[in-house]
């Protein structure tokens, strides 16, 4: 299926699925003591926020140190493009639906927008098979059956803060406020019992283990894997009396705080 907008994309990255750009910034206002009008403004740092995903066969695997960078992210518009300067990548997220194809999405923050710069992206010659259902290879966790399985999604997070640079209004760095966050969530149809077990209780007077796993959600050998993740979210939704709902589903998270070895600050 041809795309009806071929002139949009992000410059310099093949097999962009969807694409988007959002800029915000506060102004300030000063007033003189016991007045109502103000006598001066002023800007603050603008937020920006670039989001694009990608086609699996295209994206490729995990590779955590993108995270440890500063790039410049280009969102073509014909034969210009919208710029965000200084970006840091916020969040990657790997999506595996039933319907659907296969998906990276990846969130920039930035804090600079220049003018404008040309816009000309070519992506003819880059040729693909779209990853789908039934080129999933991933991990299946106990007590959900492959053939009920609805969706996996991945995602590594890593929350940021700019610092301002004294005597002056740009940032001087950004660092990681950690925990940083990774978590893979299964979703599916309900065909079995429940085996899940959560009684804190009887080891209110002694050390609780809590043990990690290690799950991948993975498609011909490209994809994602965490490590050390835990059972934090279980979700049984659906299966309503009314007709128009969809039957019951489970849905299963299990979360890491593994630092992939990201650096905890990035200095513009």
């Amino acid at each position: 299926m041809a795309n009806r907008y071929p002139d949009i994309g992000i410059k310099g990255v093949c097999g962009v699925y969807s694409a988007q750009y959002s800029l915000s910034r506060n102004i300030k206002s000063i007033f003189p003591f016991g007045q109502n009008t103000y006598i001066s403004q002023y800007s603050e740092l603008p937020n920006i926020t670039v989001t694009y995903s990608q086609y699996l066969d295209v994206a490729g695997s995990f590779n955590p140190l993108e995270f440890n960078s500063l790039t410049s992210i280009e969102l073509v518009c014909g034969a210009s493009s919208v710029v965000c300067d200084d970006a840091i990548l916020n969040e990657i997220s790997y999506t595996f639906n039933l319907n659907g194809p296969f998906l990276v999405t990846r969130t920039y923050i930035g804090y600079k927008k220049p003018t404008s710069k040309s816009g000309t992206q070519d992506c003819s010659t880059n040729k693909f098979r779209p990853l789908s259902r039934k080129d999933y290879t991933g991990s299946i966790p106990g007590g959900i059956s492959s053939s009920a399985l609805i969706s996996v999604t991945a995602t590594v997070s890593v929350d940021r803060q700019p610092i301002l640079e004294f005597g002056s209004r740009k940032p001087y760095a950004s660092v990681v406020n950690f925990p940083i966050t990774s978590s893979i969530k299964f979703e599916a149809y309900t065909n079995d019992s429940d085996s899940y077990v959560f009684d804190n209780a009887q080891n209110a007077c002694g050390d609780y283990t809590i043990s990690g796993n290690t799950y991948s959600a993975t498609a011909c050998g490209k994809g994602i894997t965490i490590n050390n993740a835990t059972l934090t979210d279980l979700i049984y939704s659906g299966g309503d009396a009314d007709s128009s709902q969809s039957p019951q589903t489970v849905s299963v998270t299990y979360t890491s705080y593994d630092t992939y070895s990201i650096k905890p600050a990035i200095y513009f």
